[in-house]
């Protein structure tokens, strides 16, 4: 569960605009990445089992995606890390970092074989082809993203800058994709 490393978060989080995130942050971004790749996988195999082939193919996985999630322009590699300048100031190189990787648009901020190590320890029993595997990842980041950045809201409208899984769990009840604890 590990392998979705501490730097491949920061990578999603600035690219979401966050400065800065509390350190229980992480941990729950992999529980809501498994809640979120366990679901697609689950309808994905669904339609696979009703094809009758396996591997999951790149068909069953897009009908399973939400549309707003698909993304083919994607290449399969990896962004390269932003050059450390020399004596900049922590303020600076984050806001140095957010418009870099903002700008990275057609490559993976979490590597790919790290994903691919992450769903094969995760998920064994759902086995996807290549291009299968590489949308998946697509769809994920974009998911994240898109998390992280109403999760800032959230934590802007509270007027804080740091961000709390309290936010991503507001965020998710919003979104009506977890029942809220008061819900009967």
């Amino acid at each position: 569960m590990q392998n979705l490393t501490r730097p491949s978060i920061e990578r999603l989080l600035r690219t979401a605009g966050v400065k800065r995130a509390s350190g229980l942050v992480y941990e729950e971004t992999r529980g809501m990445l498994i809640v979120y790749l366990e679901r697609i996988l689950q309808a994905a195999n669904i339609r696979q089992h009703l094809l009758g082939t396996f591997p999951i193919d790149l068909q069953a996985l897009i009908q399973s995606l939400p549309i707003q999630m698909y993304s083919p322009g994607l290449d399969a590699t990896h962004c390269p890390l932003i050059p450390t300048p020399a004596g900049n100031q922590r303020q600076d190189r984050t806001q140095d970092e957010i418009k870099y990787y903002q700008k990275q648009s057609e490559c993976f901020l979490i590597p790919p074989a790290t994903f691919a190590k992450f769903l094969e320890e995760r998920f064994p029993e759902y086995p996807l082809s290549l291009s299968a595997r590489l949308h998946l990842q697509a769809s994920a980041e974009m998911y994240l993203i898109d998390l992280f950045r109403d999760a800032l809201l959230v934590a802007l409208n509270a007027k804080r800058l740091t961000i709390f899984p309290k936010d991503f769990q507001l965020v998710r009840i919003i979104r009506r994709e977890r029942e809220p604890f008061w819900h009967f």
